[in-house]
């Protein structure tokens, strides 16, 4: 255990030496550095505490903090070669190699999947070549508990999506594996930000989610809780993020969705999301024929807690569709739905 401590500390003290600007060594100690971390990853054979979460697990054992120290080291020196390095790639082959080494090993460390997850983004810009082409090694489908790892590591960081690293995602059938089933090893913040990341995909028009695409046929088919509350909660948009360009991809994914919910094939969840997709009103920038149809229409599923956001948001579209606002009020009093959520 103090051996464990004392390099966990080394690597901890290291570590500010070449990520934090104003502290990073100078290009000397930047070679002694490099040393003693291939000396470690060649010596350390320290167990794993699981924390139950890998994001804080990677963040308190030895080789988590390791793997993160190696691609810190490599952005580091990449900072300090010249721009015509890009064509062959900033990532240090040394380090390449170890990284390498460690994916060809899947027995039990968890870890080094995690991190690689975690620095996806940073590995694109050392060598997007050998990102690509190891990008199958990294994300390793054939073995779920190294795969649900670096599913976590790249999600539980990252919600936006850059487009080729979508793609490969998308393109290998990742997203459908991850909706599907239900993996120990990925949170729920990574889940949330994995539905999150398919919807800001799809208004950013990406080839690979169109809305009859299979990707999201298969989020929209994915009817459990965590998929609809995050889909609802994203177009409600709240905080007013999606732009007036995106709008009528709003109103297609909403229509798209209700001839899908109001067949009720799956009744509890279809319910829910007919009353909770009435708050989109407060994205749509027109309360038009189409709308209105789908709002008449979804009030006899609308519950308590929804119709007051929809009595709130209905004020919004007052002045240029009263007409459909005044019948849209009428149903919904005419509902009666008491302060208990009984009808």
């Amino acid at each position: 255990y103090q051996k464990d401590w004392l390099i966990s500390t080394i690597l901890s003290f290291i570590e500010d030496g070449i990520k934090i600007k104003g502290k990073e060594f100078d290009n000397e100690k930047l070679k002694e550095v490099k040393e003693i971390f291939i000396t470690i990853s060649k010596n350390e054979k320290s167990q794993i505490n699981d924390f139950k979460d890998l994001s804080m697990t990677a963040l308190n054992n030895v080789k988590g903090k390791l793997y993160s120290c190696l691609i810190e080291y490599s952005l580091c020196n990449s900072r300090r070669l010249p721009s015509s390095t890009e064509s062959v790639g900033f990532w240090d082959k040394e380090i390449k190699d170890i990284v390498l080494n460690k994916l060809a090993d899947q027995t039990d460390n968890v870890l080094i999947f995690h991190t690689l997850g975690k620095y996806l983004l940073n590995i694109g810009y050392l060598d997007k070549d050998w990102l690509i082409n190891n990008f199958p090694k990294i994300f390793p489908i054939e073995n779920e508990k190294c795969w649900s790892a670096a599913i976590d590591g790249y999600f539980f960081y990252q919600v936006d999506p850059l487009e080729f690293i979508f793609d490969l995602f998308a393109n290998n059938k990742h997203f459908e594996l991850a909706l599907r089933k239900d993996f120990e090893n990925i949170s729920g913040h990574a889940k949330k930000n994995i539905v999150t990341c398919i919807c800001i995909a799809y208004l950013l028009d990406y080839k690979v989610v169109q809305l009859n695409s299979e990707l999201l046929k298969t989020l929209l088919g994915t009817k459990t809780e965590y998929v609809y509350s995050n889909i609802i909660y994203f177009f409600w948009d709240p905080h007013k993020r999606i732009g007036s360009k995106y709008l009528k991809k709003v109103k297609d994914i909403w229509e798209y969705l209700y001839n899908d919910c109001i067949k009720m094939t799956s009744p509890e969840n279809d319910k829910v999301f007919l009353s909770c997709s009435s708050k989109w009103l407060n994205t749509v920038d027109k309360l038009d024929d189409k709308v209105y149809e789908i709002i008449k229409n979804s009030i006899v599923f609308l519950n308590q807690r929804d119709r007051y956001f929809v009595l709130e948001i209905l004020d919004k579209h007052a002045k240029d569709s009263t007409k459909y606002v005044a019948e849209i009020l009428l149903l919904i009093f005419t509902k009666e739905i008491t302060y208990d959520g009984r009808e």
